[in-house]
């Protein structure tokens, strides 16, 4: 890996960095500030997608530039990563439940 091309990549990594400390930051905001209640929505997604990713570039870059201290940053990373997934998924079952159980109590017999 030439120079050129580790500058860009590490350009690219510095940039999604800075979206992991704004998203929770705006999650915090948005529940604990502006109080708006913490229920499932698909958006929930949004927020696993982009952690799992960057967990994966952040081990990739590692590997590619053998920086020591990303290795830890991505086994951080990939944790929380998957206990947002977990939650989220988590959240999805038993809204999905509920619906269910709502859907069935309307339904004739």
């Amino acid at each position: 890996m030439n120079a050129l091309s580790q500058g860009v990549y590490s350009v690219f990594w510095a940039a999604a960095t800075w979206w992991m400390p704004l998203l929770l930051v705006l999650g915090f905001w948005r529940h604990f500030i502006k109080h708006y209640p913490v229920r499932y929505t698909p958006l929930f997604w949004g927020l696993v997608f982009p952690m799992g990713m960057y967990a994966v570039a952040t081990r990739q870059l590692n590997l590619a530039m053998q920086f020591n201290f990303l290795d830890t940053v991505a086994q951080i990373i990939t944790y929380a990563a998957l206990l947002s997934w977990l939650i989220t998924f988590y959240s999805l079952l038993h809204r999905t439940g509920h619906w269910l159980m709502q859907h069935n109590k309307r339904s004739p017999k």
